[in-house]
């Protein structure tokens, strides 16, 4: 880690370093494991409704680590893929969770449930 990354505050960085690096480590241990066993097999990452450009405000890391992620999937997807081992990702748009009420009370902190009408 270098000096800055535990001084500068980055909105999203503990949950940018999961998307990327905990994919990462997956598609390399499960890959190379179901290279190794010469069987189909199949790895499914997940993005979000940011991995294809729908942003919110204050979310650029975390957006840029969904867009990684689609980069990282591709990537690991044409590496296995002679061996039978597909990696695909899945991007689902919002889901009633305790993160998107947050991201609703960014974006109209006034009246976040307006963002439903939109």
């Amino acid at each position: 880690m270098n000096s800055h990354s535990s001084t500068i505050p980055i909105p999203g960085c503990r949950a940018a370093h999961v998307n990327l690096f905990g994919l990462w480590a997956c598609c390399k241990a499960f890959g190379q494991r179901f290279v190794e066993q010469g069987t189909p097999a199949w790895i499914m990452a997940t993005g979000s409704e940011h991995s294809v450009g729908l942003p919110h405000t204050g979310a650029g890391f975390y957006t840029a680590s969904k867009h990684a992620v689609l980069g990282l999937t591709k990537t690991a997807a044409g590496e296995t893929a002679r061996a039978g081992v597909r990696i695909n990702a899945i991007c689902p748009g919002p889901i009633d969770t305790r993160m998107i009420h947050s991201i609703e009370g960014q974006i109209d902190p006034g009246n976040p449930s307006a963002v439903e009408q939109r």
